[in-house]
């Protein structure tokens, strides 16, 4: 092959490559996983799939197969801090201290500068000291338990090292449901929500939220068109600005002392304290929970509290996403479910077992739609009745 043909069919290859790296990167990755094992039939020593492939195995918990990948990479291309940082946190998610503080010595051998690498060295504490874990279903109670599908949250954004990088789901034979095997432990959520995500802070992008409030307000003024609103996890408050804008007396509770400071120095009653400990002072008239209840140790324990505390016709607002929707059928094919890997979550509730919850806790199904919150998230309302 001539200089210019040879040229052109490298750049054919380039283009090829960048597009199997699209379609990883979309979360397309049996396919990608098949072109990084094609190209490597052809290229043994092809640096960036033999890296990607890694990072694919990963993300799959398949550790022990990516680490010769990551391996093969350096050997071809020793000075990609990328490369290195791949490997060291495999190395060290596979439980292999040692050989991760080996391969940073040999980091520095050749030039790396591996304070990146050093900070990968802090290895999570024991599953006991982090998650209190669940002996039955937390809704049903039921023993009759089994292990499911495994997440992975070390890519999350409240993620820090000393969380165990491995999430194990339980499914409820009984009831059907899907839960995580094990609660945080206050130092555990101590340490989690020292972060506070800018979506959170309060008035962040007001404006729209104001827009997509008022949409979740609309739907309920048919059944309660004034009272008290109460928000449980406000976040950036713009649900309960807005709720005050439609006429609603507004109060917040949230766990983070820094946004219920906030929330009252705008002149709005904001409580710092888990909601089913809070005694207020007049009936609730609508109780939202915006993507809050899967966030829940035992979620029973709380809706009954809520139905204590409204008026006999209250409302009850809730959204969270749906593990029946077709979104999620479809990511569960492609191993892309992203509510696997969420640190913060406890549950993924399908719709039939969130009906069924609501019922049993004294509450009417009035209204189920979409919601713009989050992906693959349901939206309902309720309406509280005598138990």
């Amino acid at each position: 092959m001539d200089h210019i043909g040879d040229q052109a069919f490298r750049h054919i290859e380039e283009q090829a490559f960048l597009e199997v790296v699209a379609g990883h990167q979309a979360g397309n990755l049996l396919e990608a996983e098949h072109a990084y094992q094609a190209i490597l039939q052809s290229q043994p020593k092809h640096p960036d799939a033999n890296h990607n492939l890694g990072v694919l195995s990963v993300s799959l918990n398949q550790i022990e197969s990516a680490l010769p990948l990551f391996k093969t990479a350096l050997e071809v291309n020793p000075m990609s801090e990328q490369y290195w940082l791949s490997y060291i946190d495999a190395l060290v998610k596979a439980n292999q201290p040692k050989d991760a503080k080996q391969e940073i010595q040999n980091a520095k051998k050749v030039g790396m500068d591996t304070s990146k690498l050093e900070a990968l060295l802090i290895l999570p504490k024991p599953m006991e000291e982090i998650r209190i874990l669940y002996k039955n279903c937390p809704l049903c109670e039921s023993n009759n338990i089994s292990t499911s599908v495994v997440g992975d949250c070390s890519q999350q954004e409240l993620y820090n090292p000393i969380i165990p990088t491995i999430m194990q789901w339980m499914d409820c034979e009984d009831c059907q449901h899907q839960f995580i095997n094990g609660h945080f432990t206050d130092e555990a959520l101590e340490v989690i929500f020292s972060k506070t995500p800018e979506h959170t802070t309060l008035g962040h992008n007001l404006e729209e939220g104001r827009k997509m409030s008022a949409r979740m307000i609309d739907k309920v003024m048919p059944y309660k068109s004034c009272g008290t609103w109460l928000d449980v996890g406000f976040g950036n408050g713009s649900l309960l600005f807005t709720a005050d804008e439609y006429g609603y007396e507004p109060i917040g509770v949230d766990l983070r002392e820094d946004v219920v400071a906030a929330l009252k120095a705008e002149g709005i009653q904001a409580h710092c304290d888990l909601v089913q400990n809070i005694e207020f002072q007049n009936s609730i008239s609508v109780v939202s929970m915006m993507d809050v209840l899967e966030h829940i140790p035992y979620p029973k324990e709380v809706l009954m509290s809520m139905h204590s505390i409204m008026d006999e016709d209250g409302i009850l607002l809730i959204s969270m996403p749906n593990s029946e929707s077709w979104v999620w059928k479809f990511w569960n094919k492609k191993n892309q479910v992203p509510y696997f890997n969420t640190i913060e979550h406890y549950h993924n509730f399908s719709k039939t077992r969130l009906v069924s919850l609501l019922n049993e806790c004294g509450f009417n199904i009035k209204n189920y739609g979409i919601s713009d919150r989050y992906r693959s998230c349901m939206e309902i309302v309720a309406q509280k009745n005598y138990i």
